[in-house]
């Protein structure tokens, strides 16, 4: 040991100095804290709305937010008041349908992209405020990122019914995601038949799924889309 790493002490005895050392005994190790395993955003948010993070759980939440007949009716009523001669009546109508836990997005869309003036502009208005304030979406991404991630098989027939509900990209990439991680062979049939017909962002969910689902089988539906009459249709059947 060093001279420098020692301690040294004296004592005087019969007038002798008496001179020791003693080196720095090493400190015993600390165990190192186990750092803790990190947390999942979308399971937290799945656990405060009571959704267990499965097949089941998840499936059953996403088939309870379809809008049933009544609702449907609801909200093209107040679509069309939109438009109303009525200030306030069309002021009410915005109200009301940003307070509604879920429109489908592609009724508004629509509307957004119609013919009369007013409605359009309060069309756009709706949308805009629900996605700043409507958390309904944040639950959707959560259930979506979840299937994803734990690769939940055989939730296709849920995602491709709420897939128009929504019109924010961020809930789309999650939903188009979740669905290319959940599609089984048995669900090939589903998604040819959801890529040619309906709400044009179920359809290029479906088409990408069908791509990644049916391999080389999927090229003539992939080419024939490729002449769809829809812009998006056409592009997503180019990237697949």
């Amino acid at each position: 040991m060093s001279l420098f790493g020692m301690r040294w002490w004296g004592v005087v005895v019969g007038g002798v100095l008496l001179v020791s050392a003693f080196g720095f005994l090493p400190l015993p190790a600390t165990a190192a804290t186990p750092t803790p395993p990190e947390s999942d955003p979308y399971l937290s948010i799945l656990a405060e709305q009571a959704i267990e993070p499965e097949l089941s759980g998840i499936v059953g939440y996403l088939s309870g937010l379809r809008p049933s007949s009544a609702n449907r009716k609801l909200i093209g009523s107040l679509i069309v008041q939109l438009g109303h001669e009525d200030f306030a009546r069309r002021e009410l109508a915005v109200r009301q349908l940003v307070a509604l836990p879920v429109v489908p997005a592609d009724e508004l869309l629509e509307a957004a992209d119609g013919e009369d003036g007013e409605v359009r502009l309060r069309a756009r208005q709706v949308l805009a405020e629900r996605s700043a304030h409507n958390g309904s979406a944040a639950v959707a991404v959560a259930c979506f990122r979840t299937i994803t991630r734990r690769k939940l098989l055989g939730a296709a027939p849920a995602l491709l019914d709420v897939l128009p509900l929504y019109a924010d990209e961020f809930v789309l990439v999650a939903a188009r995601e979740a669905l290319k991680a959940t599609s089984r062979p048995e669900d090939i049939a589903l998604l040819r038949r959801a890529a040619r017909n309906g709400p044009v962002e179920a359809r290029v969910a479906a088409l990408l799924a069908l791509a990644n689902a049916a391999g080389d089988d999927a090229h003539p539906e992939l080419r024939d889309l490729l002449g769809d009459n829809e812009p998006r249709i056409k592009l997503a059947a180019a990237r697949a």
